[in-house]
């Protein structure tokens, strides 16, 4: 099915959403994919909230932190990483955008969102993100969340996003989340092939109407992970 919908990419204002509001992956199934899980404290106002820093086997999802809003604003503003949801020259966001693109997030992180940084051996290569959502371009499931992952080029190709996105992917699982689902650009073929291997099923296609790409909804469901995990 191919529907033409608008789809809300990364807004000039600094707000880092996905496909509904731009403001990025192991379970009950922890037998097959075992992520290690350690809480650190965000300080949200006054409220103290635990987010988990996730441990894959090649990969560590850590919590945003303001420290790493300069690493962010370099990773948004790279056309190479931005091409494929409307900004072949990047973002173009700056210092003020970023902050307030932070404070966004934290009015709701830990509640029905969360926004990691990606590292390898204690180096940021990138960012990792969930929402919960009811709808999404115009696909309906129960316990949904969208899901989005960016990594810089020199990570590219090495397998960290498949390892990110696995746990990712398990630890929501665990958290009682049924589907999952993302929304790449079909002239994005790496992206495809690494959906495709990880076990997401498309659902519907949609033209952006911003950009006039084509994307097509993915979802992935933990019996769907768990059978291409025993496969590999």
């Amino acid at each position: 099915m191919i529907t033409r919908i608008t789809r809300y990419i990364l807004p000039k204002a600094g707000v880092f959403a996905s496909h509904r509001q731009r403001s990025g992956w192991t379970s009950g199934g922890a037998n097959v994919y075992a992520i290690g899980v350690t809480n650190e404290t965000t300080k949200i106002g006054s409220q103290m909230v635990q987010s988990p820093n996730l441990e894959g086997k090649r990969t560590t999802l850590r919590p945003t932190g303001p420290e790493d809003l300069i690493f962010l604003e370099t990773l948004w503003n790279d056309g190479e990483v931005m091409r494929y949801v409307g900004y072949p020259k990047g973002l173009g966001i700056d210092e003020e955008g970023m902050r307030t693109w932070f404070d966004r997030l934290a009015e709701n992180r830990g509640r029905d969102r969360e926004h990691w940084i990606v590292e390898v051996k204690g180096e940021p290569i990138g960012e990792a993100f969930y929402r919960r959502c009811d709808e999404y371009c115009g696909y309906r499931a129960p316990k949904m969340a969208e899901l989005d992952l960016k990594l810089k080029p020199q990570s590219w190709g090495r397998g960290y996003g498949s390892d990110a996105l696995r746990t990712l992917a398990t630890y929501l699982f665990a958290q009682g989340f049924k589907t999952l689902v993302v929304s790449p650009n079909l002239e994005n073929k790496a992206a495809l092939m690494l959906y495709e291997r990880l076990g997401f099923t498309a659902k519907l296609r949609f033209h952006a109407e911003e950009t006039g790409a084509m994307h097509e909804v993915l979802a992935l469901t933990e019996p769907a992970l768990e059978a291409k995990l025993h496969r590999t």
